[in-house]
Formats: structure tokens, C-alpha cells, sequence
């Protein structure tokens, strides 16, 4: 069974920090949600403006790091080496990389080719990755 988690970023100024504890909660429109707990009830209190919520993948890459939406990943296959976005893609169900390359977007076309993944950061604190694969 595939391992169902999350990572939450709270936005400070014009970037995101990691939210390492606390208690949060993801709607099925993706709004996140911070837990209040008092004696016999439960607080929610809607936090979607200040926080991102991004899901697991379910793979890691070559070094055994896990791989999250908004990660940005470096594919290195034997002809070349190409940063792309992860993201999740509601009409396959599924995550998969922004760009399409050689007609290829998600893990399993990569896989197949016996490309390798390696995290190299996220849209989130190092947003700045993807401008720089941009310019070259």
C-alpha cells in the first residue's frame, strides 16, 4: 500500500519555510486546515492563505529521498540531464513532471528508459532552480 503524506510550507514575506510541527489537515479541495484542541472539542481554523500543503509521491530517488510535489528533480538518463517540476495531474490521476520531454512526463515513461531522479530542491524555498535551467 502506498504511503499517503504530506509536507506543509508557511509563507513568510515572498518565500515559504517548512512547517515542521503542528497539527494540519488537507481537504479534498486542497485547503489546509491548522487544529485547535481544547478539552472535549476541536478547533479548525482555515490557514490556506499562509500555508501549502504538497503530497508524497510514493518514490524516492537515487539517494533514497523522497520525492514531493513541487520538488524540483534532476533526470539524468544516459544522453542528457534535465531539471523539471513534479506536480499532480488530475486528468492521469497522478504526479508527474511539468514539462514534456521526448514525449515523456511521468515516473514510469522516465523509469522505463532507466532514467535516475535526484532532488535538488523545491518551487518553494529554491525557486530560483528552475528560472536558472530556464536561462541556460
Amino acid at each position: 500500500m502506498r504511503e499517503i503524506k504530506f509536507k506543509f510550507y508557511e509563507k513568510k514575506g515572498n518565500r515559504y519555510e517548512p512547517r515542521l510541527y503542528g497539527d494540519y489537515f488537507v481537504d479534498s479541495e486542497g485547503r489546509v486546515y491548522s487544529a485547535t484542541y481544547k478539552p472535549y472539542e476541536t478547533f479548525l481554523d482555515d490557514v490556506s492563505r499562509d500555508m501549502i500543503a504538497v503530497q508524497y509521491t510514493g518514490l524516492k530517488d537515487k539517494n533514497g529521498k523522497e520525492i514531493y510535489e513541487g520538488d524540483v528533480v534532476k533526470i539524468m538518463q544516459k544522453t542528457e540531464t534535465l531539471l523539471d517540476k513534479v506536480i499532480y495531474d488530475n486528468h492521469l490521476c497522478g504526479f508527474r513532471f511539468e514539462g514534456l520531454v521526448n514525449n515523456y512526463c511521468d515516473f514510469c515513461d522516465w523509469l522505463r528508459e532507466g532514467a535516475e531522479f535526484e532532488v535538488i530542491g523545491d518551487i518553494y524555498q529554491n525557486p530560483e532552480l528552475l528560472k536558472e535551467e530556464k536561462n541556460d
